[in-house]
């Protein structure tokens, strides 16, 4: 599991000067309950599990049902199955509000989850990113297809140049992101996790289970360096 540095996060918050700093790198992994996150509504908790997660500690995750019935085979328009918010009661909203922020500023360039499935045929697994008042947002593509009954792990760039985004939804990356943000801006203030619908399962009445693990966000290399090394050097300084 990633280890979160207390003094990195406090950097980022003083740096970004928003109600939220996203803590970077951060991992949720659920290990002591769903962490705030919600389902398809947005109101309902996600159910969480004790065991049986995602590696490497193969213990807590979330996890949700659907049955496509409703859902047509839309690349525009696919089901969301899980919510983690911002602007939820009480206010520090889904992690802790580790997710939350400027993501630019934060130096995230990486995004990736883990998930599971009991549908009987692989299925395409996508992540958006939005504002807490969900527009603009940013829709990116799994490009790993993720196989029934196993844990998969999606992988997301964060970039203006990423291969994953097939939508900035009549926007931008640096509207969505926070590149051009001001002081106080919480540019990223909701995360959406599902998958697409195939042909073969578009309105078909069959309910399956949808798990989840593993949440990070993860800076770049250099970036994560440059933080370590700016905080070593003012410890020295006040030394």
């Amino acid at each position: 599991m990633m280890i979160r540095s207390v003094c990195a996060s406090a950097l980022v918050a003083c740096c970004c000067g928003s109600a939220f700093a996203v803590d970077v790198p951060f991992t949720e992994t659920f290990s002591t309950g769903n962490a705030n996150w919600r389902t398809s509504d947005s109101l309902t908790p996600a159910t969480w599990n004790s065991v049986g997660g995602g590696a490497p500690d193969n213990a807590g995750f979330i996890s949700t049902t659907r049955s496509f019935v409703n859902d047509p085979a839309s690349q525009t328009a696919p089901p969301v199955l899980l919510n983690a918010l911002s602007n939820l009661i009480p206010s520090q909203g889904a992690s802790g509000g580790l997710l939350f922020g400027n993501w630019a500023t934060s130096g995230v360039t990486t995004f990736t989850f883990d998930i599971r499935h009991n549908a009987p045929v692989a299925l395409t697994a996508f992540a958006r990113f939005a504002r807490a008042t969900n527009f603009p947002g940013a829709t990116a593509v799994g490009f790993v297809p993720v196989q029934p009954n196993v844990w998969t792990t999606i992988t997301i760039n964060i970039s203006p140049t990423s291969p994953n985004f097939v939508s900035f939804e009549n926007s931008n990356y640096n509207t969505v992101f926070g590149v051009n943000a001001a002081p106080g801006f919480q540019a990223i203030g909701r995360v959406q996790l599902g998958v697409f619908v195939p042909q073969s399962l578009a309105f078909t009445t069959p309910t399956y289970t949808f798990e989840f693990d593993n949440v990070r966000v993860i800076p770049s290399p250099s970036a994560a360096g440059l933080m370590v090394i700016g905080l070593c050097a003012g410890g020295r300084r006040r030394r």
